[in-house]
């Protein structure tokens, strides 16, 4: 295992997308704003077929792990969310554990079990 796939931020994602409840959601919040950039969570939501409600629960986990931001900063309405600097660095960490995940754009499905290469990151 390099040292690169075994950082503090790793460990964070990984329990924050594979061993927590709300895990799928947040990695679809992800590859979205991966995918088509800043967006404000009624976009997230429209876009995913989500609750309101949820896209908001989910983006404020992600926010307090510095894995999204918000501008401007605060619980304002309409605020944009963007991936972090330290997110774009380890994007493509999301499709080491999570191969083949639906895309945004893919239909949505059930949330599936722990995928088996979790193995790479651990705590």
């Amino acid at each position: 295992m390099s040292d690169r796939s075994n950082t503090p931020f790793r460990r964070t994602l990984v329990y924050l997308l594979a061993r927590s409840r709300g895990g799928h959601n947040r990695c679809r919040i992800l590859k979205l704003l991966q995918d088509r950039g800043p967006l404000n969570a009624n976009q997230i939501a429209s876009a995913l077929e989500l609750h309101y409600t949820t896209v908001q629960h989910h983006l404020t986990k992600l926010a307090r792990d510095d894995v999204v931001a918000a501008s401007p900063r605060g619980e304002s309405y309409g605020a944009l969310f963007f991936l972090t600097y330290q997110m774009e660095r380890n994007a493509e960490f999301l499709d080491e554990v999570f191969p083949g995940y639906e895309r945004p754009e893919d239909k949505a499905g059930r949330a599936r079990s722990t995928p088996a290469n979790l193995g790479i990151v651990s705590h």
